[in-house]
C-alpha cells in the first residue's frame, strides 16, 4: 500500500479559507471527491465536520463522522476518507509539533486517531471556527489562547482517565443525549443513575471540571451545532430537539456562548 504524504496545510478537497498564526493553521475545506487515497499527515491535526457525512478509515477501525464530530489525527497515522452525502465541509486545526513543545504542551496523552466527545471541547472548536470569520485585530491572540486551552483540556481529560472513574461518569453523556428534549434536573438525573442527588452534586465538578448546570447547557448546545448543519430543521425545531424552553431561550443561550445567533451560524455553514 503506497501512502501519500500530506504536508502542512495540504488536505483533499477545495480550500475555502485558511488562516496561519505562528505554529497554528486553521482551514476550511469543501470535500468534493467521493473518496481519498491512503495518506498520512506530517503534523497532528483536528477535523470538525461542519456539514455532511464522511467516514475516516484507518488500519484499526472506521469512524462515521456527522456534523459536529471532532476527530483527532496524529502525525504519521495512515488513513483514508470516503464521503457519504452530496456535500461535505470540514474545519481543520493543524499544529506544528515544535510550537506545541515550545509552550511545554504535549500530544503524548492523545494517542492515534480518536473521536473526541466532550461538550467543552466542542465549544472551544466552535469558538475557533467563529474566530476565523470574525478576523479582527483580536483574532490572532484569541486563537492562540483557545488552542492552548484546548490542548490543556485534552491533556487533563486523558490524565483523569488514568484513574478509573465511577461507572455513572460514563453514563452521564449518554443519558443527556437520550433525554435531550426533557427538562433535565439534578433530581431526574440522580434518579436515572440511582445515586443520591447530594453525592452527584458534590462529585460532578470533581470528575467533569464543570458545574452540573453548565455541563447540561453545553451538551445541548453541542447537539444544536450538529442539527443547525441540517437545512431541513428550522431554528425553532432545533431548540425543541435540544430541550430548550423556546426559540428565544435557545437563541439567548447560543449567543451567550458563541457571540453570534443560531441564524448567523447557520448562514456561515451554508456558504
Amino acid at each position: 500500500m503506497e501512502l501519500k504524504r500530506r504536508t502542512t496545510g495540504q488536505y483533499y478537497g477545495v480550500e475555502k479559507k485558511e488562516t496561519r498564526n505562528e505554529g497554528i493553521l486553521l482551514s476550511e475545506y469543501e470535500y468534493v471527491a467521493d473518496g481519498t487515497d491512503w495518506h498520512y499527515h506530517e503534523n497532528p491535526y483536528f477535523m470538525v465536520l461542519l456539514r455532511g457525512h464522511v467516514k475516516d478509515i484507518n488500519n484499526k477501525r472506521t469512524y462515521l463522522c456527522e456534523p459536529g464530530t471532532v476527530l483527532f489525527q496524529n502525525w504519521d497515522e495512515p488513513h483514508r476518507n470516503t464521503k457519504h452525502s452530496p456535500t461535505a465541509k470540514g474545519f481543520h486545526l493543524e499544529l506544528d509539533s515544535h510550537w506545541v513543545q515550545s509552550l511545554d504542551l504535549s500530544f503524548e496523552l492523545i494517542k492515534g486517531n480518536n473521536i473526541l466527545q466532550d461538550p467543552r471541547v466542542n465549544s472551544l472548536f466552535t469558538q475557533l471556527y467563529l474566530e476565523t470569520h470574525f478576523d479582527d485585530c483580536i483574532t490572532q491572540e484569541s486563537v492562540k489562547t483557545l488552542v492552548v486551552e484546548l490542548i490543556s483540556e485534552l491533556g487533563q481529560n486523558r490524565g483523569n482517565q488514568i484513574m478509573e472513574p465511577p461507572t455513572w461518569v460514563g453514563r452521564i453523556n449518554e443519558m443527556v443525549q437520550e433525554l435531550a428534549t426533557e427538562k433535565l434536573t439534578l433530581a431526574l438525573v440522580s434518579t436515572e443513575l440511582g445515586i443520591h442527588p447530594v453525592y452527584l452534586c458534590r462529585e460532578f465538578s470533581r470528575h467533569f471540571k464543570i458545574s452540573f448546570g453548565d455541563y447540561i447547557r453545553r451538551t445541548k448546545l453541542s447537539k444544536a451545532l450538529s442539527l443547525l448543519a441540517n437545512e431541513d430543521y428550522t431554528i425553532a425545531e432545533v431548540a425543541y430537539l435540544c430541550g430548550f424552553a423556546d426559540q428565544s431561550h435557545f437563541t439567548r443561550s447560543f449567543k451567550r456562548y458563541f457571540l453570534i445567533t443560531p441564524n448567523h451560524y447557520k448562514r456561515l455553514l451554508s456558504k
